[in-house]
């Protein structure tokens, strides 16, 4: 993506946006779907389901264990919206002597190197929105630089500020009140893109593989908060977790998707969320855009017709680890090899815009794709990129695709439809990213000194500790059951029908420049001379 500015010595890089989507089902797959085979496909499905049937009941053996956290300083919740196509925490603003206090959900995105929320300013897309937190201090702000991000179709701009320069204390989530960093930098934005349109977040969250200003994971540990840089993400299936109190009234479980760790904590109960699964540790590989890039060695199919042959002739694939996007993305030739595999010749339907459909009982956890890195592997069971059952003439039986095909893009884009499967490490330290199969079952959320309701899309600061309490799958038919309610998420509100795979896209890669603001003052100054 070219820039849009050419002034000297600017700090610029490339950032990867996030691409939220509410729903897959897309009105030009309609007339792809003639000639369809329903009752062989039906059979096909019910032979793969008496063989998984017959696996699952070979192990009976199942037991639970109770697990307790016992701070949430550095363990935080996770949310999710009715459609489970974001996961957002809440970053606290606070300044005593300006009387100032707000609370804004950003969505968590390890595809993108900055911070930004919505200045009061900000009008247009998702800004018109009453339920849309925005920036309102109530004094003049010391501005440290500039930034301009451009994606396909759309701006965001606006100012970076410091947060202790501004005299402006930060909290993420629930924290006591001595877990506070030093310093902070994040974007106030005038502008809003319109990917954003129809979520109530008032920005993002962005967690790139180095160290920054403007990277939370260095400023916990610059502040003494946290031993190590290094966070996870665990991203749960909706409807899974609770949130409990004594004095505090049950949020919804829609709302609730998951947790995140920092620090030592991200390695202590590492087998809290994954018990005796291996980790597959990958090293980030190096790029000027601070991308959570990892080298996939080489691709191969679980289905007994591809006999386990590497796919995409055997070569690697580059790809981002990204929680901002909500599916998969591959370029197209890729996309549909990989439908072919798992579901044969004539078990999908694309569209040439990107999208695809599935018949959906050929998804399982028993089909999937297999992903090798070093000696090692993981794995996507193809019940993770089910979406939703289309209804309309021709496609009854089908279900759209979580993994999508453009061309314009060299990487490979593995979002939350992958990492559902995962409890993922992030070590900024070490530069690698560890995957280690998920085995969490339900889990509770208490938190303790809370005063009053907490409503479901907006929680309140809290300065106590809280404690979250966990059920540990001990078996692998306990695993496979929550997988596979994990991937066959049907509960998502259609928003947009017409929308495709090319529109959804836009967004996806952006170009991202910050200026400092004295180069941009002497800059004006010679163009008025």
């Amino acid at each position: 993506m070219k820039l849009h500015y050419t002034i000297p010595f600017i700090l610029a890089s490339i950032t990867h946006a996030l691409l939220p989507v509410k729903d897959f089902r897309v009105p030009t797959i309609v007339s792809a779907g003639h000639d369809i085979d329903i009752e062989s496909l039906s059979k096909l499905a019910s032979h793969n389901k008496e063989q998984i049937v017959a696996a699952a009941s070979s192990d009976t053996s199942s037991t639970t264990t109770e697990v307790t956290f016992d701070s949430l300083d550095a363990i935080q919740v996770l949310y999710t919206d009715n459609s489970n196509s974001i996961y957002y925490t809440y970053l606290s603003l606070q300044s005593d002597p300006h009387s100032y206090s707000q609370d804004f959900p950003l969505l968590i995105d390890t595809g993108s190197s900055l911070s930004w929320i919505y200045d009061q300013s900000c009008t247009n897309n998702a800004c018109n929105s009453s339920s849309v937190t925005k920036f309102s201090f109530p004094e003049q702000l010391t501005y440290k630089s500039v930034f301009h991000l451009t994606y396909t179709n759309d701006n965001v701009s606006g100012q970076m500020i410091s947060l202790k320069d501004n005299n402006i204390d930060m909290c993420l989530g629930y924290c006591s009140s001595d877990f506070q960093v030093e310093d902070y930098s994040i974007g106030i934005s005038d502008t809003s893109p319109s990917i954003f349109q129809g979520f109530s977040i008032s920005g993002i969250l962005g967690i790139a593989s180095t160290s920054s200003d403007e990277n939370l994971v260095t400023q916990y540990h610059n502040s003494g908060l946290i031993d190590q840089n290094i966070f996870s993400l665990y991203i749960s299936t909706p409807n899974k977790v609770q949130f409990m109190s004594k004095t505090v009234v049950e949020l919804s479980k829609q709302y609730l998707g998951g947790l995140m760790l920092f620090g030592n904590e991200s390695i202590n109960h590492l087998t809290t969320f994954a018990g005796n699964n291996p980790t597959v540790y990958a090293d980030v590989v190096n790029n000027p855009n601070n991308f959570w890039l990892i080298n996939l060695d080489s691709v191969s199919s679980s289905n007994s017709t591809i006999n386990g042959v590497p796919l995409f002739n055997s070569s690697s694939r580059l790809t981002i680890i990204d929680s901002g996007t909500t599916g998969i993305v591959f370029p197209f030739n890729d996309a549909l090899e990989a439908h072919q595999a798992l579901f044969g010749d004539h078990g999908y339907v694309n569209d040439d815009q990107g999208n695809f459909a599935f018949f959906c009982d050929l998804a399982s956890d028993d089909t999937y794709l297999t992903f090798k890195i070093g000696d090692n592997t993981i794995e996507l069971p193809s019940s993770l990129i089910k979406g939703d059952e289309y209804t309309t003439d021709g496609l009854q039986g089908f279900c759209a695709s979580k993994i999508q095909g453009l061309n314009e893009y060299a990487y490979w884009i593995l979002g939350q439809a992958f990492l559902k499967n995962y409890y993922t490490m992030f070590d900024m330290d070490k530069k690698r990213i560890g995957f280690a199969e998920a085995s969490l079952g339900e889990f509770t959320v208490n938190v303790a000194g809370q005063e009053g309701n907490i409503p479901p899309a907006k929680p309140s600061v809290v300065t106590h500790f809280a404690t979250v309490t966990a059920i540990q799958l001990a078996s692998s038919t306990e695993a496979t059951t929550m997988q596979t309610s994990t991937g066959s998420r049907n509960n998502s509100t259609a928003s947009n029908n017409s929308r495709t795979a090319a529109n959804n896209v836009n967004g996806l890669y952006a170009s991202a420049s910050y200026f400092p603001l004295s180069i941009v003052f002497a800059f004006l100054a010679c163009l008025v001379i």
